[in-house]
């Protein structure tokens, strides 16, 4: 009789089919974790080699279960035909003792069976009523007689079913039984049943297992590698496109990528390359234009480029004229490039004046400047900051002067006009052709003010005087009273004085700077 330690089941459902249909999915879900929980600061060759080793890895996996599926399948068909072969034997050499009642006979086959090796772990005959008639090793009941559930299996059909056998081993054994009927002229004189071991099957698999992840670990190891270094090859031109889209955030239009190819990144390159030529181009208008309007105008005209129209609004701003006495006889004396030498020094320094306190060369008229402040952007402070530059440009003039005494070159003396109130800001002209600049009566009145101003002087009007940022920072002494065509009352004027300090110490130590810089001539 069976050991009472045996353990007995009858077939189940096998789940192995079911968890190799799950496995891709379940790679796929977490193939989306891991890339949907990526840093997106990790570089992109990180994320190309992650995806692409994490693919080398999903096919690897998928190609190992197949592998190991086929041999299962492979094995156990091997398996399933040597039972069938030996169950079909017994019960073939079992016909005429189990008619004939011969135990011994029956006892030598089935210990001749179960003697030859580890493969065959227990054979048994029972007849037709399913009495056991000898057995030895394995069988898949306890009784001497098969239990009623295990009667459906012994019908006119080849039956198999696994189960697990204990016997004297302290862990169960997974085995495999073949049920036939023993047919003796279309009668069942009784069943034949042969038990199988699996453990072989189950080791061949555990050994292909773990050579296939072995090769699988290596492959996934070297894919990474290679795939890393695919990734930065790829990814070169990318970050090509990212260090030329900093440089051209940072103002350097001249940078271009010299990598040519001839795919889709090459035609990106290609056309980063074209919108660099055409940012360098604008940079290259925008700085050509900001000489002959300021950069403050130049700029907002080209940032509204539709929007381009005449007309203007009124604003509350000062307007300075610096003016070169006794200009008439000094350019009798000289020649033209000479005198066109001689102005363009001057102005470069009165120009870089003026952008000390947010004044804004409006245009030069002859030998004239026309300084505007308050335009186009608001400033609180433009009636003081005109009087200033006005005094930073004579303080300026005064150095320059020495210098080209040294030189043994002519000298000039500026003459000063300003004026604050409202004044129309905008563009002036036409439609071809307009100019942005400011016009009304208290321009006008600014530019008579500088005819009346004497050689180094700075003559301001009474309005301007009058205004906190100006009669607290400086003195001056009325100069006198003028008649201005088309006001009733005479225009009262004030020459400026100086400045309170610290004020006059800045505009001194402004001057200083500018002349040592040495702005003519260029180059």
């Amino acid at each position: 009789m069976p050991s009472s330690t045996e353990t007995k089941s009858l077939p189940a459902a096998k789940g192995s089919a079911q968890h190799r249909r799950s496995f891709a999915t379940v790679v796929a879900r977490v193939g989306q974790k891991v890339l949907s929980g990526m840093p997106s600061a990790l570089p992109i060759a990180i994320k190309l080699a992650l995806v692409i080793g994490l693919l080398i890895t999903l096919v690897m996996g998928l190609l190992g279960a197949l592998l190991v599926y086929n041999q299962s399948r492979i094995m156990g068909d091997q398996i399933a035909m040597s039972g069938r072969s030996m169950a079909l034997q017994l019960a073939e050499a079992a016909k005429e003792p189990t008619l004939a009642s011969d135990q011994l006979a029956l006892s030598v086959l089935v210990n001749n069976l179960t003697g030859g090796g580890t493969t065959v772990l227990g054979a048994a005959v029972l007849d037709e009523t399913g009495k056991l008639l000898s057995q030895a090793g394995a069988v898949p009941f306890s009784t001497e007689q098969v239990t009623d559930s295990l009667w459906p299996l012994l019908n006119e059909q080849l039956r198999e079913f696994d189960w697990e056998w204990r016997g004297t081993r302290e862990t169960p054994v997974e085995v495999v039984t073949y049920a036939t009927p023993l047919r003796y002229e279309d009668v069942t004189a009784g069943y034949a049943l042969v038990t199988l071991s699996r453990s072989l099957m189950n080791q061949s698999l555990y050994d292909l297992m773990r050579t296939i992840g072995v090769a699988t670990l290596v492959m996934i190891l070297l894919g990474f590698v290679l795939s890393f270094l695919l990734a930065r090859r790829l990814s070169r031109p990318i970050m090509e496109l990212v260090d030329a889209g900093r440089a051209m955030s940072e103002g350097r239009y001249q940078h271009r990528i010299s990598e040519r190819r001839n795919d889709e990144i090459g035609n990106l390159i290609g056309a980063f390359n074209s919108m660099a030529d055409g940012l360098l181009h604008k940079a290259q208008v925008e700085d050509a234009f900001s000489r002959y309007v300021s950069p403050t105008v130049a700029r907002n005209i080209l940032s509204n480029l539709g929007d381009v129209e005449l007309g203007g609004q009124r604003i509350d701003g000062s307007i300075l004229f610096a003016d070169i006495a006794g200009f008439t006889s000094l350019s009798e004396r000289m020649k033209p490039e000479q005198v066109a030498e001689l102005l363009n020094e001057y102005f470069s320094y009165i120009a870089r004046a003026s952008s000390v306190y947010n004044g804004v060369v409006d245009k030069y008229i002859g030998d004239c400047a026309m300084i505007v402040f308050g335009v186009p952007d608001e400033d609180p402070e433009h009636s003081f900051n005109a009087v200033a530059c006005a005094s930073l440009i004579r303080a300026v003039v005064k150095r320059l002067n020495e210098r080209r005494r040294s030189r043994g070159q002519e000298t000039v003396e500026f003459r000063f006009g300003i004026n604050a109130g409202q004044m129309l800001a905008g563009n002036m002209g036409s439609r071809d052709r307009m100019q942005y600049t400011v016009v009304g009566d208290t321009v006008n009145l600014a530019s008579r003010l500088c005819t009346y101003a004497e050689s180094g002087c700075i003559v301001i009007s009474r309005e301007l005087y009058a205004r906190p940022p100006v009669f607290k920072r400086l003195a001056a002494h009325q100069h006198r009273d003028i008649k201005v065509r088309g006001k009733s009352e005479p225009v009262a004027i004030y020459e400026v004085d100086c400045f309170i300090e610290p004020y006059n110490g800045d505009i001194e130590r402004q001057a200083d700077k500018i002349v040592s810089r040495h702005l003519w001539p260029l180059g």
